[in-house]
């Protein structure tokens, strides 16, 4: 009785018709892969979509891949490919002899077709797997500016409470100048009439009442 094959899980090197497979799923997907962030496309739903292609994948292949090294391996292979788009696009462009630029292969060309054609065109060359990754891993500048509207709007409100809470504290403490300044008066006035030489032949009982 033969044993099941048991799958590998160190790394190998990708085999073209897995990158053919993870081009065609990130085609699918590319609109959660790279788009803004928002309430729904989340650092958290992008992270989901790649280890579902690392899942289908892993279906049909006999090495175990993770979602974050699918995304490696993408960002490393688009980045080789516009950089290789970008030579054959400088060379075709040159006048003069010499061989003929090798041009881009069907795989190739089905990932340049994901790049935006102005990165072609406008950039010079050079490997940006690091700096994809970093930005697919942080907010868009609307999520940014959206959180910060709201934080502002939280800070507004609390500021409000606080004025009124204020407002009540300053009532308060007018009550009781305005208490303090009554009995003050009436203390005055229970002085000036025991002062009074009329005052001493009161009896006790009237006395005991002008002291309420």
């Amino acid at each position: 009785m033969s044993m099941p094959q048991r799958k590998r899980n160190w790394h190998t090197n990708f085999s073209p018709s897995e990158i053919g497979f993870i081009a065609d799923e990130v085609r699918a997907r590319q609109s959660v892969l790279f788009g803004p962030f928002s309430s729904i496309v989340t650092n958290t739903a992008k992270i989901r979509e790649w280890d579902e292609i690392a899942t289908k994948l892993n279906a049909c292949s006999s090495v175990q891949r993770s979602g974050a090294q699918i995304r490696k391996k993408w960002n490393d292979y688009k980045s080789q490919v516009k950089k290789k788009a970008i030579d054959v696009r400088r060379e075709s462009c040159k006048t003069g002899g010499g061989p003929a630029p090798v041009g881009l292969s069907d795989l190739e060309h089905k990932v340049v077709s994901m790049i935006p054609q102005c990165q072609i065109e406008g950039i010079t060359g050079g490997l940006e797997s690091e700096v994809e990754e970093k930005r697919e891993a942080q907010p868009g500048v609307t999520a940014i500016l959206a959180s910060e509207k709201e934080r502002t709007g939280i800070m507004k409100a609390l500021l409000d409470v606080q004025r009124k809470i204020l407002a009540v504290s300053e009532q308060r403490l007018q009550v009781e100048t305005d208490r303090l300044a009554m009995e003050r008066e009436k203390f005055e006035f229970k002085k000036s009439l025991i002062n009074l030489p009329e005052y001493k032949t009161v009896s006790p009982v009237i006395q005991f009442l002008h002291e309420l």
